[in-house]
């Protein structure tokens, strides 16, 4: 009967086996497909997201850089190199 079915627009939910759809939207959610740490202190933390570009900063205070999806990110082994990311 019941039903909760995830995407990358966000959550949906049935109580009558399908027949009628609720979208729950009150929610903040987003989807990673890459993360990358680094070794700094703070550390920080890159990623990719979809449909909201590639963000990167100190672990407590994440920094977008452009609109689109975000791809891979990358950083080097001692955390002092700069970041690598893609969007596509």
């Amino acid at each position: 009967r019941h039903m909760i079915l995830g995407c990358d627009g966000g959550f949906y939910y049935t109580y009558d086996r399908g027949a009628t759809w609720d979208h729950l939207n009150v929610l903040a959610l987003g989807q990673f497909y890459h993360v990358a740490v680094d070794t700094r202190k703070p550390y920080r933390v890159y990623g990719g997201l979809q449909d909201n570009g590639s963000w990167g900063g100190p672990s407590r205070t994440l920094r977008g850089n452009g609109p689109g999806n975000g791809g891979i990110a990358r950083t080097s082994s001692e955390g002092k190199t700069p970041v690598l990311s893609s969007c596509y």
